[in-house]
């Protein structure tokens, strides 16, 4: 039985519709072109409904935004468990492999991370939050990263959480081009000469 007290489960139930309501809008037309109102209209809350639960916009786009990563950390997590729990040990390219198939870059993924880097860039406090994110990431994908070059006979002089951080940011970086051409080869060869350019043989 839900021991949550009915309030702060009514609290929660509203702030996730909010969200839910917030992505559609966002992806749809932008966070500058929704407005509190527009937000509200779609959750089915008034304004102080969404001030109970959010400052601002910003701090709403964040929480969007931070579901949406939490979910693909948690997906990333389970990937690498799988991965390194086997009895085959994984390769550089089998890293690669699990960061394309378990992050899929869709549309409404891509516009919602577009929105929070533009608004990083004008906010020093949502810039920590998108660093913060990008963090939790790599953190997630260094287990893999580590046993697949320790299976390679190979070594990263700058750090394996610097190499994975450079193979996210290559990742994250050839988003558009994988969306506008539908073609996955250009990130597998940028990931692929980042390992290479990054690492040098062990001994």
């Amino acid at each position: 039985m839900d021991s949550t007290p009915p309030a702060t489960r009514r609290r929660s139930q509203t702030r996730a519709r909010l969200v839910e309501a917030a992505e559609e809008l966002f992806v749809a037309r932008g966070m500058h072109g929704t407005s509190i109102e527009q937000v509200c209209e779609r959750a089915g809350f008034t304004r102080g409904a969404f001030y109970s639960n959010f400052a601002s916009l910003d701090e709403l786009l964040v929480a969007v935004h931070d579901r949406r990563a939490t979910l693909a950390i948690e997906t990333v997590r389970d990937a690498v468990g799988t991965m390194t729990a086997g009895d085959r040990t994984p390769s550089p390219a089998d890293v690669i492999a699990v960061v394309l198939e378990r992050l899929p870059v869709d549309r409404a993924w891509h516009v919602l991370s577009a929105e929070l880097s533009l608004a990083a860039l004008r906010d020093p406090a949502l810039a920590d939050v998108q660093r913060a994110e990008r963090a939790a990431l790599v953190d997630a994908l260094v287990p893999a990263v580590t046993q697949a070059l320790e299976a390679a006979g190979l070594t990263a002089p700058d750090g394996v959480d610097v190499l994975t951080r450079d193979l996210v940011a290559a990742y994250l970086g050839t988003a558009d081009d994988r969306l506008l051409h539908h073609d996955d080869a250009p990130t597998v060869r940028l990931m692929t000469r980042v390992v290479a350019a990054s690492t040098r043989p062990r001994g």
